[in-house]
């Protein structure tokens, strides 16, 4: 992989990168902490411990992307993880498939 040849970001710019992300995707994945690194790297954390059946079924506690639409694509991603760790759930408790 080659070595990230961006220039890091000055404070004023991160910030203002991570208040519009904030912004923008805040709302919709209120369960993430979303900020930009001084590289330029969009992330979001999840506010919480995932499950047993989240980390088997592929939900990351952390994702990245290059833009904030690829963060957003990455978060509806995991969203879709965690919706089929819920049904493995159900399944394994006898409940409803």
């Amino acid at each position: 992989m080659a070595a990230n040849s961006r220039r890091p970001l000055d404070g004023r710019t991160r910030n203002a990168l991570t208040g519009a992300l904030r912004a923008r995707l805040g709302e919709e994945f209120a369960e993430w902490s979303l900020w930009v690194s001084d590289e330029g790297t969009y992330y979001a954390t999840r506010r919480h411990l995932l499950s047993a059946a989240e980390l088997w079924n592929g939900c990351a506690q952390t994702v990245h992307a290059d833009t904030g639409d690829g963060l957003r694509d990455r978060l509806a991603e995991q969203r879709e993880q965690e919706r089929q760790a819920l049904v493995q759930d159900a399944r394994q408790a006898g409940g409803p498939r």
